[in-house]
Order: structure tokens, then sequence, then C-alpha cells
């Protein structure tokens, strides 16, 4: 397998929509708990196909975590057949809970994405145009 080999992306977006509406969370808690950014599910909607990697670690996560009172559809009973060790890999691995915190520049308090997400939505889209040097 090459390292650059790609997959097109639509077969897992409609996956990952089937573990969202199974599953009852959002696309922003599905995201957190990957340890991605909550913008990630868009950046993956932008692009046609996505590295083999990728791809292992996000069947990996969602069969995984598939609900046992729903039918898996066929790609997640594929991937757990052929890949039996990266689900139970991905199974292991545990959540990242969304964190409550506070903005650094009002009292604002916001679910964080991680300990690099500091400033609430509102500050940073306001703060979005001067230079990093001004912000903290």
């Amino acid at each position: 397998m090459s390292r650059y080999e790609t997959r097109p992306v639509f077969a897992v977006l409609s996956v990952m929509n089937a573990y969202r509406r199974v599953s009852g969370r959002t696309r922003k808690a599905i995201s957190i708990e990957m340890g991605r950014t909550t913008n990630w599910w868009k950046s993956l909607e932008a692009r046609g196909h996505i590295t083999i990697e990728l791809h292992n670690e996000i069947m990996a996560f969602i069969t995984s975590r598939w609900p046992k009172s729903h039918a898996m559809p066929s790609p997640v009973r594929m991937f757990l057949r052929d890949h039996p060790e990266k689900v139970a890999e991905a199974a292991r691995s545990k959540p990242r809970p969304a964190a409550e915190r506070k903005c650094l520049c009002c009292p604002t308090r916001f679910v964080s994405e991680g300990p690099h997400n500091r400033m609430c939505p509102v500050c940073r889209q306001r703060f979005a145009g001067l230079p990093s040097q001004m912000v903290g």
C-alpha cells in the first residue's frame, strides 16, 4: 500500500452521518471526541479524497462506538471484518471530554476544543484581524 493511497471521502462521510443519526450526537461532539477541531467535519466535506490512514482512523472510531441497538451499515460491517485490530485499538482509546472554560478576554463560559482553545467564538472573531502578538 502506498503512503499516499487515497479513498473517496463521500463513503466515510455517509458512515459518519449515519453514526451521528443513530448515536444522537452532534458533529461537534463527535469531532471533539475524535480529538479534532469542531470545523474538521466541514474541511472533510470540501475534500474529494482522504488518505487511507485517515479513512482507517475514522472507520475504526465509528465501528468501535457503533450502538449495539442499531444495525451496522455494510461499510462498517466490512471494516470490522477486515480490520478487527484497528477497531479494538480504537475501542480502548478514551474519548476526549469537552471541557467548559472561561474565556480569557471576557466572562463568557464556552465549550472548549482543548487546551489550545481559550477564547470564546465571539472574542476570537473580534480579535481575528489583530496580529497574534497583540492578542495574547
